[in-house]
């Protein structure tokens, strides 16, 4: 007589329920048990291929130790499986990555002249012998201090209208036997802008000359007038005097569409005509040659500077290119190309100067308004090229000059220059070491400075990990050079600081708060600093943790596979051999995984990974009979479903005859 509803769990008559189909099931031996399990192994059982950090394991405990970021700004999140080999940062804001130790960005003066050009801006700095010339679009500001620059000329004058300045350059004429500066103006308004021209602080405007930028080759002058000509005088000429500029010496460059923006040269001496809409030539016979084409934008090729053998130009969102020695091959170096870059140093370039240690450009971010100073250290075996910044925080305003000059530096130094948009102007001394903390005359900003690690997720990006503590190294660590720390959890929630600064010695750690665990982790190094004659020097940070594996179990099962079997209440089992057989086997071969209810009730998904016919021993009875041995692998763990508690959840007699079968199926 069957046994009564309740005696025995689901699955009920069945040993288990494979893929929906009840099955009996034997013990490996005469006593054994229904079915074995045991958890798989999993990485902690791997062992490292090498030794160091990355050799230990994240399961037992294992430390993400960053140092040195060679590969530069522009990663949001972890790629390799360990962190630290990325070898990148997000970004910085007042922190110089580009050396190691890191260090706090420049200490960077900014002053707005008395009466300055708020609307056109700084275009060039000009040396004119022993003065130094900030040029905005209608004034020359003369240094006579840092903290005073008058204006010495009115570009436009005497006009309040255009012209205003486009270009400037420095020239020593051996027909004038002195140095000039000369200044290009728009060739529209009141005198047709014919340019100007200083030496000795003493400013003309030529009187039938037109130019709209300059540029030198050799022991030529040249200028670009009339949109879309060149001119050329020779050194021993008088520049100022137009019969010195005869037509056999005036080239055509592209046509009027397109204006000549700079006069450029390249390391080998080749003058290069940048127009908004590309970068010309001349050929052997003078004719132009049209070597790169770009989309027209008014602001295109104003960034211009050379940097060891190559000229770096500026196309907006076109990109920033450098071009080699001859002009004729270019390669894009430009923020554009940092795919996986900061959300928040980004944006293109406007300015660039190169100095010794690096090319330093304007990164503006038209989106926001927002400009940065980064740096250029060069191009990776695979053509990516390196930035770090920002190696200060936000700008007023977007960078339009750059220059390097001794002008008001130490003995033995040079100042890198800024000109910005609104008409004021910055700079700050360039260290004469590769590395600024070994430069006496170099100064670190008093602002606290930032750098954003990678948002990390330790190699196992679905994992939870534990956080046990983290740790900053650094040479001179101390309550005046110190670094702090926060983190968040969730790129969209809030920031959490550690408990305490890391001041202390060459290495400090400091515990995460009890409990603290996440799936991927944003983390944020501030460095702060008393004097701006010193900085914290970060040789490292580490994050200590655990990986955490999910639970799960491999399930060891026999399947008896015989006719004329019975089921656990006593009644017949109605499978022969052969039906047996092809539900194991399509439990097997089905993709995904499959549903499997235990002798207990538990429920679960599996992956059917292996079967093997083989004997198990029938119970009660304790005979040996044909089987299958199946190797499941738990995907994911379901509810418990048919146990007499839950019937008895019901509360009644009534309740239970209430429900449909379908419902107490999936009880």
């Amino acid at each position: 007589m069957p046994a009564a509803l309740g005696r025995f769990r689901s699955p009920g008559r069945y040993t288990f329920v494979l893929n929906g189909t009840g099955l009996m099931g034997g013990t490996e031996t005469r006593y054994g048990t229904d079915y074995r399990s045991y958890k798989p192994q999993d990485q902690g059982q791997v062992a490292p291929s090498d030794y160091g950090y990355g050799a230990d394991s994240p399961f037992f405990g294992a430390v993400t130790s960053y140092g040195p970021f060679p590969l530069g700004m522009g990663l949001r999140a972890q790629r390799k499986s360990n962190a630290a080999l990325d070898l990148q940062y997000d970004h910085t804001l007042g922190v110089d990555a580009s050396v190691y130790p890191l260090v706090k960005g420049p200490d960077v003066t900014l002053l707005t002249p008395g009466t300055t050009d708020a609307v056109n801006g700084v275009v060039k700095f000009l040396k004119v012998g022993a003065v130094f010339y900030a040029i905005t679009g209608r004034y020359a500001l003369r240094r006579d201090s840092d903290t005073s620059w008058p204006v010495e000329e009115d570009i436009t004058g005497p006009f309040t209208a255009q012209p205003v300045a486009l270009d400037a350059v420095a020239f020593y004429s051996n027909a004038l036997a002195a140095p000039y500066g000369f200044v290009a103006r728009t060739d529209t308004g009141a005198d047709a802008g014919y340019f100007k021209s200083v030496t000795g602080g003493v400013w003309s405007t030529n009187a039938s000359l037109t130019a709209r930028a300059f540029a030198v080759v050799g022991r030529e002058f040249w200028r670009a007038y009339d949109t879309n000509v060149l001119g050329k005088c020779d050194t021993d000429a008088d520049p100022i005097n137009g019969l010195n500029w005869s037509g056999d010496n005036a080239f055509t460059i592209g046509d009027k569409s397109s204006p000549i923006v700079r006069l450029a040269t390249t390391a080998a001496g080749i003058l290069l005509a940048i127009k908004t809409d590309g970068v010309y030539t001349l050929d052997e016979s003078g004719d132009d040659v049209k070597l790169h084409s770009f989309f027209p934008d008014t602001d295109n090729g104003k960034a211009v500077t050379r940097h060891g053998n190559h000229l770096y130009v500026g196309y907006g969102s076109e990109g920033f290119w450098r071009f080699d020695e001859t002009g004729q091959s270019r390669q894009g170096v430009g923020p554009e190309l940092l795919t996986d870059g900061s959300s928040v140093v980004t944006g293109v370039v406007t300015a660039c100067k190169g100095t010794r240690f690096g090319l330093y450009a304007g990164f503006y971010k038209p989106d926001t308004g927002a400009a940065y100073l980064c740096k250029f250290v060069g191009v990776t075996e695979a053509g990516t090229p390196v930035w770090h910044g920002s190696l200060t925080q936000s700008l007023p305003s977007k960078v339009t000059a750059m220059e390097v000059d001794t002008a008001g530096a130490d003995a033995g130094h040079a100042r890198l220059y800024l000109g910005f948009s609104d008409g004021s102007l910055g700079w700050f001394t360039l260290p004469c070491t590769p590395h600024p903390a070994d430069c006496s005359s170099y100064r670190f900003t008093t602002t606290n400075g930032t750098l954003r690690i990678p948002t990390w997720d330790a190699g196992f990006g679905a994992n939870v990990k534990a956080l046990d503590t983290a740790s900053v190294t650094g040479r001179n660590l101390s309550t005046s050079n110190y670094v702090s720390v926060r983190t968040r959890t969730d790129p969209a929630g809030s920031w959490t600081p550690f408990s305490d600064n890391f001041d202390s010695g060459q290495r400090e750690e400091v515990a995460f708060a009890a409990a603290s665990s996440a799936t991927v982790l944003d983390a944020e190094l501030t460095l702060v600093n008393a004097a701006n004659t010193a900085s914290p020097e970060v040789t490292g940070f580490g994050i200590r943790h655990q990986v955490q594996t999910p639970y799960r179990q491999v399930y060891v099962i026999r399947v008896l596979a015989e006719n004329d079997l019975r089921c656990r209440d006593g009644t017949r089992f109605l499978l022969g051999a052969d039906r047996v057989r092809d539900v194991v086997e399509t439990a097997h071969d089905a993709p995904g995984s499959v549903p499997l209810v235990l002798p207990e009730g538990d429920a679960v998904r599996v992956r059917v990974k292996s079967i093997e016919k083989t004997v198990a021993f029938e119970q009660p009875l304790r005979r040996p009979r044909s089987a299958f041995a199946l190797e499941c692998v738990e995907v994911s763990t379901s509810v418990v479903y048919g146990t007499h508690a839950r019937l008895e959840a019901l509360g009644s007699h009534a309740a239970l005859e209430a429900r449909t079968h379908a419902q107490l199926e999936a009880l």
